[in-house]
């Protein structure tokens, strides 16, 4: 959970600390869904840029 907390974090702009997850499994997956797109779509600009 401090792994994904760390991640939102670095997408959203504040402070782990201050993240307040969903309770539901569902909102778990969809903040991981979230990630993992934004992922994708750094990796695709960086593989532009090289």
């Amino acid at each position: 959970m401090a792994k994904l907390r760390d991640q939102v974090s670095q997408y959203i702009g504040i402070k782990p600390s201050e993240i307040c997850f969903p309770i539901t499994e569902e909102g778990r997956q969809m903040f991981c869904e979230i990630i993992a797109d934004q992922e994708k779509m750094t990796d695709i600009v960086m593989d532009q840029l090289s």
